[in-house]
């Protein structure tokens, strides 16, 4: 089951080859039923039924129990074949609204068939219909983009990175490998650090938003609509951080060179080539702007640079949650290899009180929903 994300021919095919699953293509939204519209991509055991160049975007379908997905025209019409227009999600099983006025409410609409008892949530996905009365998705009306599957917007990037005094111009984008960055344009003569400026994002945004890369520019290119224009094809490891700031070598004042191959190494050098720069040892992973993804492909870089070492192997990704810096994250390792069995249960991070905390708000959201419910009916 694939989704929160664009499903492409070329993963099919990667999929297939190694399982026999069946392969559905999902779509949906927080508002709606998590699937509202499905594709069968691949029956199991059977063929792939995603013709086209590996960069071809799977469709996702018309819809599911107690949902349809259909497009409409900028007039509100429904769209003809092939004509792009706004995707909207019909049914009866769609949340009322946003908690407290959260969020956009004209974005739940009467149903434009006339169906009683059920409505639509306009998705602001753009997608177009197939002949077969599939939809497909094809971008974005506004510049809400999608990481990691939870939605960001660009402009929040940006007004949260040109709050900070010495940022004259942002520009906020998703590279080509799908990580969000912020091009900056410092103000002449001020002395503007990555780590100041990313401190600044984190107090101001959720750590999903919080810019992966955070990218120094000279000056932005406007097209000829005065927009903004970004490279997202920047690489994975950027130019030189704005002004880094002075490194904090009180505690290891004189840290020797890392030795070739060793685990310490390969962590810095996997590291660097996630975020650009070179990483203190004590730096918090979700601070310098990694998240569950990132972390994904960091433990799955680890193992396979590093297939001999015992700690290694058995690294679990819960272990780089748990332990997120390289210093605590050598540390057990490096317990794990001497056979510390305490280290399999030390924790670092995010504590018990936190994780109570977080909960007890769920559950008194959860408890005034009730009670509004109850009021309504009664």
């Amino acid at each position: 089951m694939s989704g929160g994300a664009p499903l492409t021919t070329g993963l099919v095919r990667r999929l297939r080859g190694l399982t026999q699953a069946a392969v559905v293509n999902a779509y949906g939204a927080t508002e709606t039923p998590q699937i509202a519209a499905h594709h069968l991509v691949a029956h199991r055991y059977g063929p792939v039924a995603a013709p086209g160049p590996d960069e071809t975007t799977v469709p996702v379908g018309a819809g599911a129990a107690g949902s349809r997905a259909v497009v409409l025209a900028p007039d509100g019409s429904p769209a003809g074949i092939g004509q792009r227009g706004e995707i909207l999600i019909r049914g009866a099983l769609l949340a009322r609204g946003y908690l407290d006025g959260s969020g956009p409410q004209q974005r739940f609409v009467a149903d434009p068939g006339g169906v009683p008892h059920a409505g639509a949530y306009r998705t602001g996905d753009l997608g177009r219909l197939d002949p077969a009365g599939r939809v497909h998705v094809e971008g974005r009306m506004d510049r809400q983009v999608s990481v990691n599957g939870y939605r960001v917007g660009l402009e929040e990037v940006e007004g949260a990175a040109l709050r900070h005094p010495d940022v004259l111009r942002a520009a906020a984008a998703l590279t080509e490998d799908g990580r969000l960055a912020v091009w900056v344009v410092a103000r002449p003569g001020s002395t503007l650090t990555e780590a100041a400026l990313r401190r600044q994002l984190s107090a101001l945004l959720p750590p999903l938003a919080v810019p992966s890369l955070i990218v120094p520019a000279d000056g932005l290119r406007v097209d000829a609509n005065h927009k903004v224009v970004v490279d997202p094809a920047t690489p994975a490891t950027p130019i030189a951080p704005i002004a880094p700031a002075a490194k904090n070598d009180t505690a290891d004042p004189a840290r020797p060179p890392l030795a070739a191959g060793s685990a310490a190494a390969v962590l810095a050098a996997q590291l660097r080539a996630l975020t650009g720069r070179d990483i203190d040892p004590d730096e918090n992973f979700f601070d310098i702007g990694l998240n569950s993804m990132t972390l994904l492909r960091l433990h799955e870089s680890l193992r396979h640079a590093l297939p001999d070492q015992p700690a290694i192997t058995g690294l679990t990704v819960t272990d780089l949650f748990t332990h997120p810096s390289p210093r605590a994250l050598l540390r057990f390792l490096s317990d794990r290899s001497t056979g510390d069995e305490a280290a399999r249960h030390r924790r670092t991070g995010v504590s018990i009180a936190d994780l109570n905390n977080a909960g007890e708000r769920r559950r008194a959201i959860r408890r005034r929903i009730h009670h509004e419910g109850r009021s309504t009916h009664e």
